[in-house]
């Protein structure tokens, strides 16, 4: 984890009320809900990290169907599935079909952290598969 995603998630009880109106009804929700998402960053930043290079060392090494394919995939069949079942509440997603948890924007944070985490596993398993060496580039 990034050395300012670390001190920005442990500051995040102490520095969210800055940025929250204390007349609000709901501002210790709103800073314990910030408290928690911050955190959720800061591994989303590992994960993402973990994608973007991998996945562009694969691209420069000429590997690009591979990775295209799973992040097509991964996007359509998990991603956004996977939000819309944990953020919308019961009846108010806009796929009927899908079960509804009604987290709001932890569901969503939740879900896009599972997805760059698997999304930046299977790029670090291709690049360390080697199978890149195998293309000819032109």
């Amino acid at each position: 984890m990034g050395l300012i995603s670390l001190v920005l998630a442990l500051a995040g009880p102490w520095s969210m009320p800055l940025f929250v109106n204390p007349a609000d009804a709901n501002a210790a929700a709103v800073v314990q809900t910030a408290a928690l998402l911050i955190w959720l960053g800061a591994a989303y930043q590992v994960f993402d990290g973990l994608n973007l290079g991998c996945g562009f060392a694969l691209r420069g090494a000429g590997d690009v169907r591979v990775p295209a394919l799973l992040t097509v995939l991964l996007s359509w069949l998990g991603f956004l599935p996977l939000v819309h079942s944990l953020a919308f509440a019961p009846g108010a997603g806009w796929v009927p079909g899908l079960p509804q948890f009604g987290l709001g924007a932890l569901g969503g944070w939740i879900g896009l952290l599972a997805y760059v985490a698997v999304l930046g596993s299977m790029m670090a398993w291709r690049w360390r598969s080697g199978a890149w060496r195998r293309i000819e580039l032109r």
